[in-house]
Protein backbone atom coordinates (compact mmCIF):
# COMPACT_ATOMS: atom_id res chain seq x y z
CA UNK A 1 0.00 0.00 0.00
CA UNK A 2 1.08 3.50 -0.69
CA UNK A 3 2.30 6.20 1.20
CA UNK A 4 -0.35 8.65 0.85
CA UNK A 5 1.59 11.48 2.35
CA UNK A 6 4.95 10.70 0.00
CA UNK A 7 4.80 12.86 -3.42
CA UNK A 8 8.07 12.59 -5.44
CA UNK A 9 8.73 15.79 -7.40
CA UNK A 10 11.85 15.49 -10.26
CA UNK A 11 12.81 19.02 -11.88
CA UNK A 12 15.43 19.01 -14.88
CA UNK A 13 18.33 20.84 -15.90
CA UNK A 14 15.93 22.69 -18.27
CA UNK A 15 13.61 24.07 -14.80
CA UNK A 16 16.99 25.29 -13.44
CA UNK A 17 18.85 27.12 -16.00
CA UNK A 18 18.03 30.43 -14.81
CA UNK A 19 16.29 32.58 -12.08
CA UNK A 20 13.30 33.06 -13.91
CA UNK A 21 12.53 29.41 -14.40
CA UNK A 22 13.44 28.37 -10.63
CA UNK A 23 10.84 30.88 -9.60
CA UNK A 24 8.08 29.18 -11.56
CA UNK A 25 9.70 26.11 -9.65
CA UNK A 26 9.42 27.96 -6.28
CA UNK A 27 6.10 28.22 -7.10
CA UNK A 28 5.16 24.74 -7.82
CA UNK A 29 6.41 24.08 -4.37
CA UNK A 30 5.06 26.38 -2.71
CA UNK A 31 1.35 25.14 -4.26
CA UNK A 32 2.04 21.14 -3.84
CA UNK A 33 3.61 21.75 -0.14
CA UNK A 34 0.45 22.87 1.58
CA UNK A 35 -1.43 19.79 0.04
CA UNK A 36 1.78 17.33 0.44
CA UNK A 37 4.27 18.07 4.00
CA UNK A 38 6.09 14.95 2.88
CA UNK A 39 7.46 16.08 -0.54
CA UNK A 40 10.92 14.73 -1.99
CA UNK A 41 12.59 16.70 -4.35
CA UNK A 42 14.41 15.72 -6.93
CA UNK A 43 17.51 17.56 -8.58
CA UNK A 44 19.71 17.02 -11.92
CA UNK A 45 22.06 19.52 -12.81
CA UNK A 46 21.03 23.40 -13.02
CA UNK A 47 20.94 23.85 -17.12
CA UNK A 48 23.31 21.91 -19.14
CA UNK A 49 26.32 22.29 -16.51
CA UNK A 50 26.90 18.32 -16.74
CA UNK A 51 27.78 19.30 -20.65
CA UNK A 52 30.22 21.95 -18.93
CA UNK A 53 31.86 19.63 -16.61
CA UNK A 54 32.22 16.63 -19.32
CA UNK A 55 34.32 19.20 -20.62
CA UNK A 56 36.56 20.29 -17.60
CA UNK A 57 36.72 16.35 -17.49
CA UNK A 58 38.47 16.33 -20.83
CA UNK A 59 41.10 19.34 -19.95
CA UNK A 60 41.65 17.30 -16.79
CA UNK A 61 42.72 14.24 -18.23
CA UNK A 62 44.78 16.44 -20.85
CA UNK A 63 46.42 17.84 -17.93
CA UNK A 64 45.63 21.12 -19.67
CA UNK A 65 46.83 24.10 -17.52
CA UNK A 66 43.55 25.59 -17.72
CA UNK A 67 41.23 23.39 -16.25
CA UNK A 68 40.66 25.86 -13.37
CA UNK A 69 40.37 28.63 -14.68
CA UNK A 70 37.18 26.62 -16.98
CA UNK A 71 35.88 25.47 -13.49
CA UNK A 72 35.77 29.30 -12.34
CA UNK A 73 34.04 29.99 -15.08
CA UNK A 74 31.39 27.38 -14.89
CA UNK A 75 30.62 28.25 -11.12
CA UNK A 76 30.07 31.56 -12.06
CA UNK A 77 28.08 31.13 -15.33
CA UNK A 78 25.70 28.76 -13.29
CA UNK A 79 25.34 29.07 -10.06
CA UNK A 80 26.54 32.73 -8.46
CA UNK A 81 24.70 34.50 -11.02
CA UNK A 82 21.68 32.44 -10.31
CA UNK A 83 22.26 34.12 -6.53
CA UNK A 84 23.26 36.69 -7.14
CA UNK A 85 19.86 36.96 -9.56
CA UNK A 86 17.99 36.14 -6.79
CA UNK A 87 19.17 38.35 -4.36
CA UNK A 88 22.55 40.20 -5.78
CA UNK A 89 23.92 40.66 -1.60
CA UNK A 90 23.42 36.46 -1.47
CA UNK A 91 26.80 34.63 -0.97
CA UNK A 92 27.09 31.02 -1.24
CA UNK A 93 26.47 29.05 1.93
CA UNK A 94 28.92 26.68 3.79
CA UNK A 95 27.50 23.37 1.72
CA UNK A 96 28.08 25.13 -1.34
CA UNK A 97 31.60 26.43 -0.82
CA UNK A 98 32.33 23.10 0.70
CA UNK A 99 31.63 21.23 -2.56
CA UNK A 100 32.97 24.13 -4.81
CA UNK A 101 36.68 23.53 -2.82
CA UNK A 102 36.40 19.39 -3.27
CA UNK A 103 36.20 20.30 -6.67
CA UNK A 104 39.06 22.19 -7.18
CA UNK A 105 41.02 20.38 -5.24
CA UNK A 106 40.56 17.14 -7.41
CA UNK A 107 41.40 19.45 -10.42
CA UNK A 108 44.61 20.24 -8.76
CA UNK A 109 45.79 16.54 -8.74
CA UNK A 110 46.53 14.75 -11.83
CA UNK A 111 43.20 12.72 -13.45
CA UNK A 112 42.96 8.60 -12.60
CA UNK A 113 43.81 6.50 -15.73
CA UNK A 114 40.33 5.49 -15.40
CA UNK A 115 38.45 7.51 -17.29
CA UNK A 116 34.88 6.49 -16.11
CA UNK A 117 36.29 6.84 -12.40
CA UNK A 118 37.60 9.95 -12.90
CA UNK A 119 33.81 11.01 -14.62
CA UNK A 120 32.12 9.90 -11.96
CA UNK A 121 34.60 12.32 -9.46
CA UNK A 122 33.68 15.04 -10.89
CA UNK A 123 30.85 15.16 -12.86
CA UNK A 124 28.79 14.19 -9.37
CA UNK A 125 29.71 17.82 -8.02
CA UNK A 126 27.05 18.87 -10.93
CA UNK A 127 24.26 18.10 -9.12
CA UNK A 128 25.55 18.68 -5.56
CA UNK A 129 25.89 22.28 -6.19
CA UNK A 130 23.06 22.52 -7.74
CA UNK A 131 21.01 20.99 -5.24
CA UNK A 132 23.06 23.18 -2.51
CA UNK A 133 22.05 26.49 -4.28
CA UNK A 134 18.15 25.99 -4.62
CA UNK A 135 18.07 24.81 -0.94
CA UNK A 136 19.61 27.86 0.12
CA UNK A 137 17.08 29.85 -2.14
CA UNK A 138 14.01 27.42 -0.81
CA UNK A 139 15.42 28.05 2.41
CA UNK A 140 15.25 32.04 2.12
CA UNK A 141 12.29 31.57 0.24
CA UNK A 142 10.97 30.35 4.13
CA UNK A 143 10.89 26.91 3.75
CA UNK A 144 11.39 23.88 6.06
CA UNK A 145 13.52 21.92 3.61
CA UNK A 146 16.45 19.62 4.72
CA UNK A 147 19.14 18.72 2.25
CA UNK A 148 20.16 15.16 1.61
CA UNK A 149 23.14 13.78 -0.18
CA UNK A 150 21.91 11.14 -2.17
CA UNK A 151 25.22 8.83 -1.90
CA UNK A 152 24.33 8.43 1.34
CA UNK A 153 21.47 6.10 0.73
CA UNK A 154 21.71 4.74 -2.93
CA UNK A 155 25.09 2.49 -2.67
CA UNK A 156 25.76 0.84 -5.76
CA UNK A 157 28.06 -1.86 -7.13
CA UNK A 158 31.49 -0.59 -8.66
CA UNK A 159 31.10 0.30 -12.40
CA UNK A 160 31.54 3.53 -12.71
CA UNK A 161 29.04 5.65 -15.06
CA UNK A 162 26.74 2.80 -15.09
CA UNK A 163 25.97 2.02 -11.59
CA UNK A 164 23.51 -1.22 -10.69
CA UNK A 165 21.61 0.23 -7.90
CA UNK A 166 21.95 -2.07 -4.57
CA UNK A 167 18.64 -2.74 -3.84
CA UNK A 168 18.64 -3.87 -0.04
CA UNK A 169 21.31 -1.83 1.35
CA UNK A 170 19.68 1.44 -0.32
CA UNK A 171 16.40 0.38 0.91
CA UNK A 172 17.90 0.01 4.52
CA UNK A 173 19.45 3.73 3.93
CA UNK A 174 15.96 4.83 2.90
CA UNK A 175 14.08 3.80 5.89
CA UNK A 176 16.80 4.78 8.30
CA UNK A 177 17.79 8.25 6.95
CA UNK A 178 15.31 9.71 4.70
CA UNK A 179 12.26 8.19 5.69
CA UNK A 180 12.72 10.17 9.26
CA UNK A 181 13.83 13.10 7.61
CA UNK A 182 10.75 13.41 5.34
CA UNK A 183 8.55 12.89 8.34
CA UNK A 184 9.98 16.27 9.64
CA UNK A 185 9.53 18.54 6.59
CA UNK A 186 10.15 18.71 2.98
CA UNK A 187 13.83 16.83 1.91
CA UNK A 188 15.66 18.19 -1.75
CA UNK A 189 18.58 15.88 -2.54
CA UNK A 190 20.30 14.85 -5.63
CA UNK A 191 19.81 12.76 -9.02
CA UNK A 192 22.12 10.85 -10.83
CA UNK A 193 24.70 9.92 -8.20
CA UNK A 194 25.06 7.50 -5.79
CA UNK A 195 27.78 5.97 -4.17
CA UNK A 196 29.70 2.34 -4.02
CA UNK A 197 30.80 0.05 -0.77
CA UNK A 198 34.29 2.14 -0.89
CA UNK A 199 32.15 5.91 -0.50
CA UNK A 200 33.38 6.61 -4.39
CA UNK A 201 31.07 8.84 -6.71
CA UNK A 202 29.05 6.71 -8.95
CA UNK A 203 27.02 7.91 -11.50
CA UNK A 204 23.64 6.08 -12.79
CA UNK A 205 23.96 6.87 -16.47
CA UNK A 206 23.36 9.90 -18.84
CA UNK A 207 19.87 11.57 -17.85
CA UNK A 208 20.18 9.15 -15.09
CA UNK A 209 17.78 11.46 -12.18
CA UNK A 210 14.85 10.23 -13.53
CA UNK A 211 15.61 7.22 -13.08
CA UNK A 212 16.54 8.03 -9.02
CA UNK A 213 13.53 9.63 -8.56
CA UNK A 214 11.80 6.34 -9.34
CA UNK A 215 14.22 4.77 -7.06
CA UNK A 216 13.23 6.91 -4.10
CA UNK A 217 9.72 6.47 -4.64
CA UNK A 218 9.67 3.11 -4.98
CA UNK A 219 11.89 2.91 -1.62
CA UNK A 220 9.32 4.93 -0.03
CA UNK A 221 6.21 3.55 -1.04
CA UNK A 222 5.35 6.94 -2.33
CA UNK A 223 2.07 8.13 -3.79
CA UNK A 224 2.95 9.22 -6.94
CA UNK A 225 6.06 10.76 -9.03
CA UNK A 226 5.66 14.03 -10.85
CA UNK A 227 9.10 14.26 -13.59
CA UNK A 228 9.03 18.44 -14.40
CA UNK A 229 10.06 19.01 -18.16
CA UNK A 230 10.67 21.73 -20.68
CA UNK A 231 7.39 20.15 -22.67
CA UNK A 232 3.76 19.31 -21.94
CA UNK A 233 4.33 15.34 -21.30
CA UNK A 234 4.84 12.19 -23.66
CA UNK A 235 4.38 13.54 -27.15
CA UNK A 236 3.95 11.05 -30.21
CA UNK A 237 7.13 12.64 -31.34
CA UNK A 238 9.54 15.12 -30.46
CA UNK A 239 8.11 18.22 -30.78
CA UNK A 240 11.02 20.18 -31.55
CA UNK A 241 11.72 17.89 -34.59
CA UNK A 242 7.94 17.47 -35.94
CA UNK A 243 5.90 20.47 -35.39
CA UNK A 244 2.50 18.13 -35.37
CA UNK A 245 3.18 15.82 -32.73
CA UNK A 246 0.42 15.53 -30.02
CA UNK A 247 0.38 15.11 -26.50
CA UNK A 248 -0.46 11.47 -24.99
CA UNK A 249 -2.58 11.98 -21.94
CA UNK A 250 -2.69 8.32 -20.33
CA UNK A 251 -0.07 5.63 -21.51
CA UNK A 252 0.36 2.08 -20.30
CA UNK A 253 3.60 1.39 -17.89
CA UNK A 254 3.95 -1.55 -21.07
CA UNK A 255 3.84 1.15 -23.75
CA UNK A 256 5.76 3.53 -22.20
CA UNK A 257 8.75 1.65 -21.93
CA UNK A 258 8.71 0.36 -24.86
CA UNK A 259 8.58 3.97 -26.21
CA UNK A 260 12.03 4.72 -23.58
CA UNK A 261 13.55 1.36 -25.39
CA UNK A 262 13.52 2.39 -28.65
CA UNK A 263 15.07 6.29 -27.74
CA UNK A 264 12.21 8.32 -26.36
CA UNK A 265 14.22 10.97 -24.43
CA UNK A 266 11.18 12.16 -22.39
CA UNK A 267 12.01 9.49 -19.84
CA UNK A 268 15.20 7.70 -18.63
CA UNK A 269 14.92 3.92 -20.11
CA UNK A 270 14.97 2.29 -16.39
CA UNK A 271 12.43 4.74 -14.30
CA UNK A 272 9.46 3.09 -15.11
CA UNK A 273 10.18 -0.36 -13.34
CA UNK A 274 10.61 0.06 -10.22
CA UNK A 275 7.38 2.52 -10.40
CA UNK A 276 5.26 -0.40 -12.59
CA UNK A 277 6.72 -3.15 -9.58
CA UNK A 278 5.21 -0.82 -6.42
CA UNK A 279 2.40 0.36 -9.23
CA UNK A 280 3.42 3.93 -8.44
CA UNK A 281 1.52 6.49 -11.41
CA UNK A 282 4.18 8.75 -12.82
CA UNK A 283 3.17 12.37 -13.87
CA UNK A 284 5.25 14.03 -16.71
CA UNK A 285 4.62 17.77 -17.42
CA UNK A 286 5.62 20.91 -18.32
CA UNK A 287 7.42 23.57 -15.41
CA UNK A 288 6.09 26.11 -17.17
CA UNK A 289 2.38 25.06 -17.34
CA UNK A 290 2.10 23.45 -13.93
CA UNK A 291 -1.81 23.46 -14.11
CA UNK A 292 -1.69 21.45 -17.95
CA UNK A 293 -2.96 17.65 -17.44
CA UNK A 294 0.85 16.38 -18.20
CA UNK A 295 0.49 12.58 -19.10
CA UNK A 296 -0.12 9.83 -16.79
CA UNK A 297 1.85 6.72 -16.90
CA UNK A 298 0.29 3.55 -15.00
CA UNK A 299 -1.55 0.65 -14.80
CA UNK A 300 -4.41 0.24 -17.29
CA UNK A 301 -7.10 -1.75 -17.14
CA UNK A 302 -7.63 -2.04 -20.74
CA UNK A 303 -4.26 -3.19 -21.90
CA UNK A 304 -5.90 -3.42 -25.31
CA UNK A 305 -6.04 0.26 -25.60
CA UNK A 306 -3.36 1.39 -28.48
CA UNK A 307 -1.60 4.45 -28.34
CA UNK A 308 -1.64 6.93 -31.07
CA UNK A 309 1.09 6.56 -34.01
CA UNK A 310 4.61 7.35 -32.11
CA UNK A 311 7.81 8.51 -33.78
CA UNK A 312 10.71 8.59 -31.58
CA UNK A 313 14.04 9.22 -33.32
CA UNK A 314 17.47 8.80 -31.72
CA UNK A 315 20.49 10.76 -33.47
CA UNK A 316 24.06 10.27 -33.40
CA UNK A 317 24.16 7.25 -34.53
CA UNK A 318 26.66 4.34 -35.71
CA UNK A 319 26.15 1.34 -37.97
CA UNK A 320 29.27 -0.95 -38.62
CA UNK A 321 28.82 -3.69 -40.83
CA UNK A 322 31.22 -6.93 -39.91
CA UNK A 323 31.77 -9.52 -42.06
CA UNK A 324 34.47 -12.67 -41.54
CA UNK A 325 37.79 -11.98 -42.49
CA UNK A 326 37.39 -15.31 -44.70
CA UNK A 327 34.34 -14.29 -46.11
CA UNK A 328 32.78 -18.00 -44.63
CA UNK A 329 29.17 -17.97 -43.28
CA UNK A 330 28.45 -15.53 -40.14
CA UNK A 331 27.99 -18.42 -37.63
CA UNK A 332 26.95 -18.94 -33.94
CA UNK A 333 30.44 -18.71 -32.66
CA UNK A 334 30.59 -15.40 -35.16
CA UNK A 335 27.48 -14.02 -32.95
CA UNK A 336 28.57 -15.05 -29.70
CA UNK A 337 32.00 -13.01 -29.93
CA UNK A 338 29.86 -9.74 -31.37
CA UNK A 339 27.41 -9.76 -28.64
CA UNK A 340 30.40 -10.42 -26.08
CA UNK A 341 31.96 -7.73 -27.19
CA UNK A 342 29.23 -5.04 -26.79
CA UNK A 343 28.07 -6.33 -23.74
CA UNK A 344 31.60 -6.06 -22.55
CA UNK A 345 31.53 -2.54 -22.98
CA UNK A 346 27.71 -2.10 -21.62
CA UNK A 347 26.67 -1.15 -25.43
CA UNK A 348 22.82 -1.48 -26.20
CA UNK A 349 21.75 -2.21 -29.87
CA UNK A 350 19.48 -0.03 -31.06
CA UNK A 351 19.14 -2.14 -34.31
CA UNK A 352 21.14 -5.38 -35.45
CA UNK A 353 20.27 -7.36 -38.50
CA UNK A 354 22.28 -10.67 -39.41
CA UNK A 355 22.86 -12.19 -43.17
CA UNK A 356 24.55 -15.35 -44.30
CA UNK A 357 27.89 -13.08 -44.46
CA UNK A 358 27.31 -9.94 -42.73
CA UNK A 359 26.11 -8.96 -39.26
CA UNK A 360 25.01 -5.00 -39.48
CA UNK A 361 24.58 -3.36 -35.72
CA UNK A 362 23.35 0.02 -34.66
CA UNK A 363 24.17 1.96 -32.01
CA UNK A 364 24.44 5.36 -29.98
CA UNK A 365 27.96 7.12 -31.04
CA UNK A 366 30.36 7.65 -28.04
CA UNK A 367 33.86 8.55 -29.61
CA UNK A 368 35.79 6.41 -26.42
CA UNK A 369 33.70 3.59 -26.46
CA UNK A 370 33.48 3.36 -30.11
CA UNK A 371 36.78 3.46 -30.81
CA UNK A 372 37.50 0.40 -28.12
CA UNK A 373 35.10 -1.78 -29.34
CA UNK A 374 36.36 -1.37 -33.31
CA UNK A 375 39.39 -2.07 -32.19
CA UNK A 376 38.40 -5.35 -30.36
CA UNK A 377 35.64 -6.29 -33.61
CA UNK A 378 38.78 -6.29 -35.89
CA UNK A 379 40.54 -9.07 -34.46
CA UNK A 380 37.90 -11.23 -35.75
CA UNK A 381 36.22 -9.34 -38.59
CA UNK A 382 36.77 -6.45 -41.50
CA UNK A 383 34.77 -3.76 -40.71
CA UNK A 384 32.61 -0.92 -42.55
CA UNK A 385 31.53 2.08 -41.07
CA UNK A 386 29.01 4.35 -41.58
CA UNK A 387 28.62 7.35 -39.23
CA UNK A 388 26.00 10.74 -39.28
CA UNK A 389 22.84 8.57 -38.85
CA UNK A 390 19.40 9.31 -37.16
CA UNK A 391 17.48 6.25 -36.47
CA UNK A 392 13.66 6.43 -35.85
CA UNK A 393 11.44 4.15 -34.87
CA UNK A 394 7.92 4.02 -35.72
CA UNK A 395 5.42 2.32 -33.30
CA UNK A 396 1.46 1.57 -34.16
CA UNK A 397 2.94 2.90 -37.31
CA UNK A 398 1.16 3.71 -40.37
CA UNK A 399 2.41 3.27 -44.14
CA UNK A 400 1.68 6.37 -45.44
CA UNK A 401 3.66 8.02 -42.46
CA UNK A 402 6.07 6.41 -42.86
CA UNK A 403 6.42 6.71 -46.44
CA UNK A 404 6.15 10.45 -45.87
CA UNK A 405 9.19 10.76 -43.72
CA UNK A 406 10.99 8.75 -46.10
CA UNK A 407 10.69 10.42 -48.96
CA UNK A 408 14.26 12.33 -49.98
CA UNK A 409 16.22 10.88 -47.46
CA UNK A 410 18.94 8.12 -47.66
CA UNK A 411 17.59 5.04 -45.94
CA UNK A 412 20.31 2.79 -44.80
CA UNK A 413 18.73 0.23 -42.81
CA UNK A 414 15.00 -0.78 -42.48
CA UNK A 415 12.98 -3.22 -40.59
CA UNK A 416 9.71 -3.71 -40.00
CA UNK A 417 7.04 -6.16 -38.07
CA UNK A 418 3.09 -5.73 -37.27
CA UNK A 419 3.59 -2.80 -35.10
CA UNK A 420 6.98 -1.28 -34.79
CA UNK A 421 9.21 0.01 -38.02
CA UNK A 422 13.01 1.02 -37.73
CA UNK A 423 14.68 3.13 -40.60
CA UNK A 424 18.15 4.07 -40.42
CA UNK A 425 18.72 7.43 -42.19
CA UNK A 426 21.38 9.50 -43.24
CA UNK A 427 21.70 13.22 -42.04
Amino acid sequence: MSNQSIQVFKFGGASLQNMEHIRKVINIIRKHSSHHESLLIVLSAAGKSTNYFEEILHLWIKHDKNVLQRFDTLIAAYYLNILHAYREEIKPDNRFKQFYREASLLLQNPAPDDEALAYDMLVSYGELLTSSLIHQILRLEGFNMLWQDARKILKTDRHHRAGKVNWDISKQNVDHYLAKKLSQSMVITQGFIASDDLDQNITLGREGSDYSAALFAAMLNAESVTVWKDVPGLMTADPHLYHNAVLIDTVSYRDAIEMTYYGAKIIHPKTLKPLENKQIPLFVKAFDSPDSEGTKICKLADLDKKIPPVCVSKQDQVLIRLSTLDLSFVSEEHLGIIYTHFARHRIKLNMARVTAISFDACFDYVAALFDSIVSGLSKYFKIEEIHHLDLLTFIEYDLPTIEKIRTNKEVVLEEKNERVAHILIKH
